[in-house]
């Protein structure tokens, strides 16, 4: 692997400064993240337009007459077109981008969330838990690198519950739930014998709260990952990508997501594609990742709160991240210890493999909320992820 010359990391955080940049008092779309405001222009041509409000049907992607879905849009644009989105939520499942030169930005100003959970809506008292029972998607909990799920212990467990955009705890039995914290009964789970996988069948699963879902907006989430681009010079700009569920292995196909069901949020497959001004938080696994997507730029992002690698990169070239903030990734709590988690280790804020001049420039790598003295190397081992991991050159 070679990687640039000039490689910096900045801004590691010991202290308060950096970390809640973004995650204190917001009161935009989502409670928890303030978004990167930005105006991008429109093109006059080869646009499409989408909007919560929107309809897929008799919507025709004009400003007025919007789209509901990114999936929809993206079809009805050729080569080097742009869809366009207003603020608002968007839920839908996982959809391609396979045409060139494409880009995806938020409307001038506009906040704009992709998100992979579901409000619910459907809760009933059961003592002292809230439940709702329903067809949610059967998540397998035994999909990690390790070939041990158990050395990961909750972390191999995708499901998420938040409420007002706050995280919940899952935990492992009811007799664990409490306030913040939550359980999934899933009768007919996915099993696993060494590589192999039973898959489980998709039926009714239950939710059992410890904290009241009607005191705020409830959601679970139910996809595991936005989109997957294959096109060179893709731009993603100022749409912030959040919730989704993937597990943490890429050789499962679920019977209803087929082999999307891990272990990313973003697929970016084409090369000169560009990431910019985006939040990506609050996923289970790994945020983002680029594959074979040489030349590519990753900048003034986010990358909070996910539940493995905030992003990721293999078999790249002259790819570039600058400028972004990453902090408390790996939230699920994957094993760290080289001692437990031995050849699977793998957690990182951002790990890259098969890279050659790479450049990891003027980036913030936070720790300052994990409860610890990072300053001192004994403590930080314990506690901190690399920042910044490079290996299988």
């Amino acid at each position: 692997m070679r990687i640039a010359s000039v490689v910096a990391v900045s801004g590691l955080a010991i202290g308060g400064l950096f970390y809640g940049l973004n995650s204190v008092n917001a009161a935009g779309l989502n409670k928890n993240y303030n978004y990167i405001k930005a105006n991008y222009a429109v093109p006059n041509a080869n646009v499409a337009w989408v909007s919560p409000n929107g309809d897929d049907n008799k919507g025709n992607g004009s400003e007025s007459a919007p789209y509901k879905s990114f999936g929809r849009a993206v079809t009805k644009i050729g080569d080097g077109g742009t869809v366009v989105a207003k603020s608002g939520i968007y839920r839908e499942p996982h959809f391609f981008v396979t045409k060139k030169n494409v880009t995806m930005q938020a409307a001038p100003n506009a906040e704009v969330w992709l998100k992979g959970s579901d409000v619910v809506t459907n809760w009933s008292r059961e003592g002292n838990m809230w439940k709702a029972t329903g067809n949610f998607q059967n998540f397998c909990h035994v999909c990690t690198t390790n070939i041990k799920p158990e050395v990961e212990g909750m972390a191999a467990y995708p499901e998420q519950v938040f409420i007002n955009d706050k995280p919940l705890t899952q935990v492992g039995s009811k007799a664990e739930v409490g306030p913040g914290k939550f359980y999934v009964e899933d009768a007919t789970q996915t099993t696993r014998s060494g590589g192999h996988f039973n898959p489980g069948r998709q039926d009714t699963v239950s939710y059992y709260l410890g904290s009241d879902p009607t005191a705020g907006t409830t959601e679970i989430s139910q996809r595991t990952r936005a989109f997957t681009t294959t096109g060179e010079n893709f731009k993603l700009q100022g749409i912030n990508i959040a919730q989704y569920a993937p597990n943490q292995t890429w050789g499962f196909k679920d019977p209803q997501l087929d082999d999307k069901a891990g272990p990313i949020a973003i697929s970016i497959n084409g090369k000169n594609s560009l990431v910019q001004d985006v939040i990506v938080a609050q996923n289970s696994n790994s945020g983002l990742f680029l594959d074979k997507a040489s030349g590519s730029v990753v900048k003034n992002s986010q990358f909070l709160d996910n539940g493995g690698n905030g992003a990721g990169a293999n078999r790249i070239e002259n790819a570039v991240f600058e400028n972004n903030t990453f902090s408390n990734n790996n939230a699920a709590g994957f094993e760290t210890n080289g001692s437990y988690c031995t050849s699977w280790c793998g957690m990182a804020d951002v790990k890259v493999t098969h890279a050659e001049n790479f450049t990891f420039r003027n980036n913030v790598v936070d720790y300052s909320k994990s409860g610890s003295t990072n300053s001192d190397i004994a403590v930080a081992k314990r506690h901190q992820l690399p920042g910044f991991w490079c290996d299988e050159g």
